[in-house]
């Protein structure tokens, strides 16, 4: 139980952070164009999986996102 609390307790830690640190990296850049950032993208998604119909986002944060083609 003190293990599942700890855990739950740090990923919410690594979430607070992103979020963050993409306050940050927008509030930085506004009023400019947004462009595609590699380092951002690496700190926030895990992995990009592409299928026929789909793309599915898995982010570090362990959320889910798919999009339909």
């Amino acid at each position: 139980m003190i293990y599942e609390n700890l855990k739950e307790q740090a990923l919410f830690t690594r979430n607070e952070e992103c979020i963050a640190a993409l306050r940050k990296e927008l509030e930085a850049s506004k009023g400019d164009a947004l462009a595609y950032d590699d380092k951002l993208v690496r700190d926030f998604v895990e992995k990009i999986e592409v299928f026929p119909d789909r793309m599915r986002f898995t982010m570090k944060t362990g959320m889910v996102t798919e999009v339909a083609m």
